[in-house]
């Protein structure tokens, strides 16, 4: 089975980058303003945000229960590290797989939910799961859902810019109004975006 976290990235992925990607057809067919691409990218990207979680929990089968029904230490391990760390305890639940795996979703650190399968409460020492478990909790304390959207936006951005600067630039290379400077900045910009992707996988 594909990596949990990877499948829901991918399955978010396709499904708002097609959203995205008619959107953007309607904008270059009516011969909308930039801005107005921009406005319906950051919207995208706020809708992924928002119905991102409920998709996730459409997608798997999570029985959600307290960590003391799967462990008393790992429940006391969750308290005593959200207590140190001043975070809300993120609701808990399990997923019938045998791949040890886990994963963290949500808005903000107050509605954080973690997930861990079977295979990795099966297969994990108690204080291996207790690691992979403050792993998790680091991603809510540094609030990486709004870190990873915000980044996000930075490609759309600049593939935006690129799109059209490339459009623009036909239309002044024919009237002889420095098209030529215009067709350069998309190029740029055409090169950042594909580079902002990879630092957005680094990230």
């Amino acid at each position: 089975m594909v990596n949990l976290l990877l499948r829901s990235t991918l399955v978010l992925a396709l499904l708002f980058g097609l959203l995205f990607a008619v959107g953007m057809m309607i904008v270059v067919y009516f011969d909308l303003s930039i801005w107005v691409a921009i406005a319906f990218a950051l919207g995208t990207l706020a809708l992924q945000y928002i119905f991102g979680p409920a998709i996730i929990q459409m997608i798997y089968k999570i029985q959600w229960v307290e960590p003391g029904q799967i462990n008393p230490e790992l429940a006391r391990f969750i308290e005593e590290t959200c207590a140190s760390r001043n975070l809300p305890q993120p609701r808990f639940g399990v997923i019938d797989d045998g791949n040890p795996n886990a994963f963290t979703f949500g808005h903000y650190p107050g509605d954080a939910q973690l997930v861990v399968t079977r295979g990795l409460l099966k297969l994990l020492t108690p204080d291996e799961v207790n690691a992979v478990v403050a792993h998790e909790l680091g991603h809510i304390a540094h609030w990486d859902f709004v870190v990873m959207t915000v980044a996000a936006a930075v490609p759309l951005m600049l593939y935006i810019f690129a799109r059209f600067a490339r459009g623009s630039g036909r239309g002044r290379r024919r009237s002889g109004k420095g098209g030529g400077y215009i067709a350069l900045a998309g190029m740029i910009a055409y090169v950042a975006y594909i580079v902002s992707q990879y630092i957005v996988l680094v990230l």
